[in-house]
């Protein structure tokens, strides 16, 4: 179990629970009532002391979810923080029918703001800009790094999605080029 599957089952268990604080009953401190005066647990009957477990059972229900907030804001916090170092993700193109592999890659620029979708190239780079590819040379680096993260990489699943299906159009044209080659008897 992970720790967001533990966490994930905390908050469902506390989902049952009122929405209001409970207290201990000022009456019997042992009692543990929600809002309305019913009792939710009884530790014992303790008259009007105070008890440290009646205290905590008191202020759980509040206190799990706030916890359980924190730690869900944190882990975010964590999770946005490590997406700073990622510099390029890697989007396959489904070429199964065709064979090989290819893929689309999006990539951070330098100052790490804006997102290019290219085509991965370590020379000679290509980005994919106003419905095609075009050399970065040629267009320059501000047409080529245009997007924010999240849009890079839904434009490079649509081009990956159209790449497939040019892979499987020369594919299909070459096995139409073999096949009459042979009918001809050539």
């Amino acid at each position: 179990m992970t720790e967001f599957d533990r966490l994930t089952e905390i908050e469902d268990r506390t989902r049952c629970l009122a929405a209001g604080a409970w207290r201990q009953r000022s009456t019997d401190t042992g009692i543990i009532e929600d809002a309305e005066g019913h009792p939710v647990a009884i530790l014992g009957t303790s008259g009007e002391a105070r008890l440290p477990l009646g205290e905590f059972f008191a202020h759980a229900p509040v206190d799990v979810r706030w916890l359980a907030n924190e730690l869900r804001t944190a882990w975010g916090s964590l999770a946005d923080a490590r997406l700073d170092f990622v510099t390029e993700y890697r989007v396959p193109v489904p070429v199964s029918s065709a064979g090989g592999y290819a893929e689309v890659v999006v990539r951070r620029d330098d100052q790490g703001e804006l997102w290019a979708v290219t085509d991965g190239a370590l020379t000679g780079l290509r980005a994919w800009v106003d419905g095609g590819w075009s050399y970065v040379s040629d267009i320059g680096r501000a047409a080529a790094f245009r997007w924010t993260r999240e849009e890079a990489i839904a434009v490079a699943q649509e081009v990956a999605a159209l790449e497939a299906g040019s892979y499987r159009r020369a594919a299909a044209e070459a096995t139409d080029t073999s096949s009459a080659g042979r009918g001809t008897g050539q």
